[in-house]
């Protein structure tokens, strides 16, 4: 652990490897974290290329376990866009993979949650990416992932408007530019885009004062204001559901464990992620797949209720992890209560799901010769 830091730093041993795997797989490693945005070094080697992304001064928490880290950053649209140059500069193979819905994440006791709206994976020690088929359910190369907790709005007033609006700012009357910031704050996300292009253009002090303003105003992160540079490949759900699900057929079965807990992620409907699981948990004879799936059922808590039949045929399992991750599971889904808006959260992912399908169509036409 040379050249990482001690100060305001937690060393501990953990039993969960969390982060980009969100699996059930367990390992004893040793690891570290630390909250805030204090320098770091390059103790690891896969750091190098990155230091100075990684020391960016929005990132609010950084953790390794067994070498493999993940650095998590919050911020808006224009500091995102920022560090994605930055970001770009830093190698080639790198991926922006762009998710729908917030990001949840928790220090590494589970303990005190971290607020954040992107990640940087920098893979390295011990990792899922060191397996042959890796790649299918994490990241190969460094990579940034973004959480996009809603989709883009469209503006209600014609483009014609808008431009009349922004170059109303600049008006020698207040009146005028009061009412021009006004109408402009009612068309919310939809004019981020050409808020950032006029900021970056205007040479007037009032229309920056006010466009700040304006930006201020808005909700964190706009799939509509996002600009991703040039030597970045960007994905989305639909390239990572593929990728997992050609996982579920690899020769490694800690592959196949994995895959099938990042796929029941990955689908916004609990029902259909409940199936999936107990479809591994029926077809895949593998001990480990098999405790991963449990383990990603138990997750699932009152939506796993439809997999309570099949769980229970492991009850008397002659292997003794099975049968005690069986027991576990059975008894915290007979206990969970049901989420009152898990339909209304699902409805959000697969709108951000589609949203998001939409402009990586969109960028693979511009990008078309």
């Amino acid at each position: 652990m040379i050249g990482l830091p001690r100060i305001g730093t937690t060393w501990l041993l953990v039993v969960p490897v969390f982060a980009l795997l969100l699996s059930s797989q367990q390992a004893l490693g040793l690891a570290t974290e630390q909250f805030g945005n204090a320098p770091i070094t390059a103790g690891f080697p896969s750091f190098s290329a990155d230091i100075a992304v990684l020391n960016d001064r929005s990132r609010v928490y950084w953790y390794e376990v067994n070498g493999d880290a993940c650095f998590y950053y919050k911020g808006e649209t224009g500091a995102l866009n920022t560090l994605l140059k930055k970001f770009a500069a830093c190698g080639k193979g790198r991926e922006v993979i762009l998710h729908a819905g917030p990001l949840k994440q928790s220090s590494l006791d589970g303990t005190k949650p971290v607020e954040a709206h992107w990640y940087i994976h920098v893979p390295g020690g011990f990792s899922l990416s060191n397996f042959v088929d890796g790649g299918l359910v994490t990241d190969k190369n460094p990579a940034m992932h973004i959480y996009l907790p809603r989709a883009r709005e469209t503006a209600t007033a014609s483009a014609k408007s808008i431009a009349g609006w922004v170059a109303d700012l600049d008006d020698d009357k207040q009146a005028v530019r009061e009412n021009a910031s006004r109408e402009l704050e009612k068309q919310g996300q939809a004019i981020e885009a050409a808020l950032r292009k006029t900021l970056e253009t205007t040479t007037s002090a009032e229309v920056r004062k006010r466009v700040r303003s304006l930006l201020g105003k808005l909700p964190t992160l706009n799939l509509g204001a996002l600009v991703i540079p040039k030597g970045l490949t960007v994905v989305g759900s639909a390239e990572l559901i593929a990728r997992c699900t050609k996982g579920l057929k690899s020769k490694e079965h800690v592959i196949r464990g994995v895959a099938a807990g990042r796929l029941a992620q990955l689908e916004p409907d609990r029902k259909k992620a409940v199936e999936r699981l107990s479809k591994v948990l029926k077809e895949d004879k593998n001990e480990y797949v098999r405790r991963c799936v449990v383990g990603d059922l138990q997750r699932e808590g009152w939506a796993a209720r439809s997999a309570l039949p099949e769980l229970r045929k492991f009850e008397d399992d002659p292997d003794v992890n099975i049968k005690n991750a069986v027991k576990a599971a059975v008894e915290a889904i007979e206990k969970a209560k049901e989420v009152p808006d898990a339909e209304d959260r699902a409805k959000v992912v697969t709108a951000v799901q589609k949203d998001i399908a939409a402009y990586l169509k969109a960028c693979e036409a511009k990008a078309a010769p």
